[in-house]
């Protein structure tokens, strides 16, 4: 079992409290050692000292002039410590008494703390082969030092730990606004500036982040801006092209004619996916959408109607993209239908993460090592190579427009066999 905590904050809070604990008990032995041992000490001759001159003046005395002397001493004392109570001991002056006990067993002197008697020591004295019983101080009975004390370390520890947990709430809180920025930008979405305020080290690293994010997303739109040129440029010589090849020979029959047109129509499709990718995010508002009426027009638009069972749970009207989930879904659509095998369906329908679609097939399926991969820009698999042509681009157009709506695009095997691509979308249901 693991008690070291993983977090910064747990392990920062650990270590002040072990440093604030490791702090009072150097407190306690430094009270010890100056403060208390000695005032023990003092205690401990001052009460020898007095048992001492007692003995002395004792001696001084004939024999029978001792009792009354002791009963009249004892009576001053007992007076003088104004209590008539039983008296418990608190733990400092058990050691107090334990030092006096000590320092008077060097001279052959018994000492004992007796509760019933008010709270007395008493030491016993033997002159002349007769024993006698002498009160002596308590150890400075009734002083509120040791809880004073007490509860001085402990506020001075309340507000040690107090301190500390504000100094690394302020060290936390921007390292989860960064954490989560972090996780934002990496899920494709744009997470807003970070405030550059708060120490220099904090506003430093939030500096670096916007900076990044903004050389990023800049980057990002140079990218689709180009790739969009780019497909749109090529537009106007490849309808030349086709014309040309139209109108060179019948373009049905077998032949070069029929084959420059096929190949027309491929790097037609694939331009189309170029500006799709780039089109992915053009600013398309959300809005109320009935989901089985997507479906639907989905596989219209794929051509699809005939080949795909359609299975939509009821759900209300969702938030989504309309013409941005309809290009994903077209993409995953088209994808099955190039890469898979009958049977195909697409489903949809509420889960416990959010709403899920699912284009299924029965082709040979995606490696689990190779899922993640096969989602990037321009990467296709090995079987597709050899297959029919594309940009590599379907599966990440569907990816990027799932991340666009705060989802994520899984390539899972089907039970049975063959591939499910999985869009799961957090919209809420309530």
């Amino acid at each position: 079992m693991r008690f070291y905590p993983r977090s910064l904050f747990g392990r920062n809070a650990l270590l002040l409290a072990a440093l604030i604990v490791v702090g009072q008990l150097l407190g306690a032995l430094v009270f010890n050692q100056f403060v208390l041992q000695p005032r023990n000490a003092r205690y401990a001759e001052s009460t020898a000292d007095t048992v001492h001159a007692v003995e002395q003046a004792l001696l001084a005395i004939d024999p029978p002039a001792r009792p009354p002397f002791i009963a009249a001493y004892n009576a001053a004392q007992q007076a003088a410590t104004g209590s008539s109570t039983p008296a418990v001991l608190r733990p400092l002056e058990r050691l107090a008494i334990r030092a006096a006990s000590r320092r008077l067993a060097q001279h052959g002197i018994e000492a004992l703390w007796r509760e019933e008697a008010g709270g007395m020591l008493y030491v016993r004295l033997r002159l002349d082969g007769a024993d006698h019983w002498l009160a002596a101080d308590g150890p400075y009975r009734r002083q509120r030092l040791p809880g004073a004390a007490l509860l001085a370390w402990l506020i001075g520890a309340a507000l040690a730990v107090t301190g500390a947990f504000l100094i690394q709430r302020r060290i936390d809180r921007p390292l989860r606004q960064l954490v989560a920025a972090t996780q934002a930008l990496g899920a494709g979405g744009r997470p807003p500036p970070l405030a550059e305020d708060g120490p220099s080290e904090i506003r430093s690293v939030a500096r670096s982040f916007n900076r990044m994010a903004e050389a990023l997303a800049d980057a990002e739109r140079e990218r689709t801006l180009m790739l969009a040129g780019v497909s749109h440029d090529l537009r106007t010589p490849l309808a030349k092209l086709r014309l040309a090849v139209e109108l060179s020979g019948d373009t049905e029959a077998p032949g070069l004619a029929a084959d420059m047109a096929r190949h027309c129509r491929q790097i037609d499709a694939i331009i189309d996916q170029f500006l799709d990718f780039a089109r992915s995010d053009d600013g398309e508002a959300p809005r109320p959408t009935a989901l089985d009426a997507l479906l639907r027009d989905v596989l219209d638009t794929a051509g699809a109607t005939r080949e795909f069972a359609c299975r939509c749970a009821p759900l209300p009207r969702l938030p989504l993209r309309p013409r941005a989930m309809q290009r994903a879904l077209v993409n995953l659509v088209e994808n099955a239908r190039r890469h898979g095998a009958p049977d195909f369906s697409i489903e949809a329908g509420p889960a416990a993460d959010g709403i899920r679609i699912s284009v299924f097939d029965r082709g040979p399926g995606i490696a689990p090592d190779r899922a993640d991969a096969l989602i990037r820009p321009f990467v296709r698999g090995d079987g597709a190579r050899n297959g029919p042509p594309g940009a590599g681009l379907g599966l990440a157009i569907a990816d990027r427009i799932g991340r666009l709506h705060g989802g994520r695009l899984d390539l899972l095997p089907r039970a049975g066999g063959g591939l499910e691509a999985r869009l799961t979308l957090p919209v809420p249901l309530g």
